[in-house]
């Protein structure tokens, strides 16, 4: 351990669709949920505003993250969305600036009265995860097109299968967060609990232990799951 800290901060001055793609050109990864675009479609759709930042990690601009935000009463009620960033440029993409990025977002947005924050983490881009987010977007369409027990039963073992891996990388990867940033990431200021927190309250209400009994029963016993909103 060298005991070096990162410095982490995000500029949200305005920035043009121009400026955005220039800077997002750059990055090795992207998500589509994080391009302009989608952020004016957002608008436009849903009545979502955007903002737009330049993390900077030390004083170099080290990547860009986009969120959603509404605020009523000049902010007394506000909600901001960070779906499926933050995005690195190349050689900034690492555990430290990930932690540092958090904690500054958590500074940047602290918890009150009135406000909430829905982060959506990023998926491992692998070989693995992707194929079986595919097959689960696969067989709901099926399902959709053509429903029958058997497309339905499909579309219900594979998303459930779904449902046990994100949740499994949404604690594992909260549990790592606090265990690279140190014991100062659990103070209450950081709000970096949340993370953890949402992760496991989408485990509960739509309960992953049961995706495991229907999992088991279907490839041990050939037993379809039940038409159930917990299926």
């Amino acid at each position: 351990m060298t005991g070096r800290t990162t410095d982490c901060t995000i500029d949200w001055s305005p920035v043009t669709a121009a400026d955005w793609d220039e800077h997002f050109r750059l990055l090795r990864r992207s998500t589509l949920l994080q391009h302009f675009p989608y952020a004016k479609a957002e608008r436009v759709i849903n009545q979502i505003g955007a903002r737009h930042g330049i993390i900077k990690i030390d004083g170099v601009a080290a990547g860009l993250v986009q969120i959603g935000e509404v605020g009523l009463f000049r902010n007394l009620v506000h909600v901001v969305n960070l779906d499926r960033g933050p995005m690195w440029f190349e050689g900034f993409d690492t555990a430290l600036n990930a932690a540092a990025f958090f904690a500054a977002f958590s500074r940047q947005f602290p918890k009150r009265f009135g406000r909430r924050i829905r982060v959506l983490p990023e998926l491992e881009d692998c070989g693995p995860n992707r194929a079986l987010m595919e097959k689960a977007g696969l067989a709901v369409d099926r399902a959709v097109a053509a429903p029958s027990a058997a497309t339905v039963a499909e579309a219900q073992i594979v998303t459930a299968a779904a449902k046990v891996l994100s949740t499994e990388i949404a604690i594992a990867a909260t549990n790592k967060l606090f265990e690279l940033s140190g014991t100062r990431s659990t103070l209450a200021e950081h709000n970096l609990d949340r993370h953890w927190r949402n992760a496991r309250t989408h485990t509960l209400h739509d309960p992953v232990r049961w995706k495991y009994a229907i999992l088991g029963n279907y490839y041990l016993n050939g037993v379809a799951p039940p038409l159930h909103a917990w299926s």
